[in-house]
């Protein structure tokens, strides 16, 4: 079990929203959602791209941290970022209402900036 599960609501701007600045502690959930609290009803064929960027920290130089999707109610299997900044991407083969999620598996807390959300749609 998670230490704790935070939501985060994002704002839209220019057709993406923007995460709030969060951090987060030792293997807490944080879920970003859009203004509304929800989350992307996507189809197949659409992609989710998740761009973060990590404020340095002064105590160790790899903060590791798991981005992934949450789909129905189901936190699907992550991949480790560890690098200050990167894009998470998901390309969406099962439609349903999909979340970013965020767990913190760095022994230190992790500060991140704004992040964005866009997503690609296939028409």
């Amino acid at each position: 079990m998670p230490s704790s599960i935070v939501e985060f609501e994002g704002r839209e701007e220019n057709g993406v929203t923007i995460s709030p600045e969060i951090l987060t502690i030792n293997g807490s959930v944080n879920i970003l959602t859009k203004t509304n609290g929800e989350g992307w009803d996507l189809k197949k064929g659409d992609k989710i791209e998740y761009d973060f960027a990590k404020y340095q920290s002064e105590v160790v130089e790899n903060q590791n941290l798991l981005i992934g999707y949450i789909k129905e109610g189901v936190l699907n299997k992550g991949e480790e970022f560890r690098q200050l900044k990167g894009e998470y991407r998901l390309a969406i083969s099962d439609p349903g209402k999909y979340y970013v999620y965020l767990i913190c598996a760095s022994s230190d807390p992790i500060f991140l900036k704004n992040g964005t959300i866009k997503i690609s749609r296939t028409y």
